[in-house]
């Protein structure tokens, strides 16, 4: 998000705040990415309100905060509008590739459907899981009928406890320096040039800020997303090569 984006998405918040506020009801804010969440906490102790934050079960990454008054305490338990999809291939088990993460959020897309409406999508053997607001559940159960060339059904479900989000792939990557755009180009597989270009141009997060200088510093436990491109988890150090190169153990979601 630019600075523009920002200050417009703040706003956002503090409106539905203040509505929550003012009419005595819980108000939802639609699915938030890590940066914005960051927004949104930075922003509470200057609200006239309480905030939580829940995607529809315990450790979701994308998150809606639920705006609420502090003064009508039963409006916390009135809990967000979100509704749980279950998408069935047709065939599952007889495919050679099954459509990924991507495939799933073209789809949805395809649907007309913005990513602010869509919290987390985790793929299973059978297909995948999609929470999604409400609002929009009917009309997906009758528009995404298909998943690239697959065809599937899309249908209300329960969640069980039993669905997973996207495999992290783990590995070691090797860099010269700690620097973000160091990181950026081994984890993504990019120059050094590019990962430089990527992180000026803002679309590199640090633990859910935008940063926008190449040569910022990263440690173990952070965490860099590259838009488009997924999520990046820095574990440990593990060492240093015979060539003085520095060896972090990673973990990656998404493309």
């Amino acid at each position: 998000m630019t600075d523009k984006e920002d200050k417009w998405f703040v706003k956002r918040m503090e409106d539905l705040a203040r509505t929550a506020d003012r009419d005595g009801y819980a108000v939802c804010s639609d699915f938030l990415n890590e940066h914005q969440q960051q927004l949104v906490r930075s922003l509470e102790p200057g609200l006239p309100v309480s905030v939580y934050y829940t995607g529809g079960y315990d450790g979701a990454e994308r998150v809606v905060a639920v705006f609420c008054p502090v003064w009508n305490e039963a409006a916390r338990e009135e809990g967000p509008d979100l509704q749980l999809l279950r998408v069935t291939l047709a065939g599952a088990r007889f495919l050679t590739k099954r459509p990924g993460h991507r495939d799933y959020l073209g789809a949805l897309m395809g649907c007309g459907i913005q990513r602010e409406k869509l919290g987390d999508i985790g793929l299973e053997d059978e297909g995948a899981w999609i929470w999604v607001k409400q609002e929009i559940a009917p009309y997906l159960c009758d528009e995404l009928t298909s998943v690239g060339s697959v065809l599937c059904r899309t249908e209300p479900a329960q969640w069980d406890g039993q669905a997973r989000r996207e495999e992290a792939r783990e590995s070691v990557i090797s860099v010269s320096s700690l620097r973000l755009d160091s990181v950026v180009s081994r984890g993504f597989h990019l120059s050094r040039g590019t990962a430089a270009e990527e992180i000026r141009a803002g679309r590199v997060y640090l633990n859910g800020s935008l940063l926008q200088q190449p040569d910022r510093a990263v440690k173990p436990n952070d965490s860099v997303t590259l838009r488009g491109k997924g999520k990046l988890r820095i574990l440990e150090e593990v060492g240093v090569s015979r060539s003085d190169r520095i060896q972090l153990r990673v973990e990656r979601l998404g493309k």
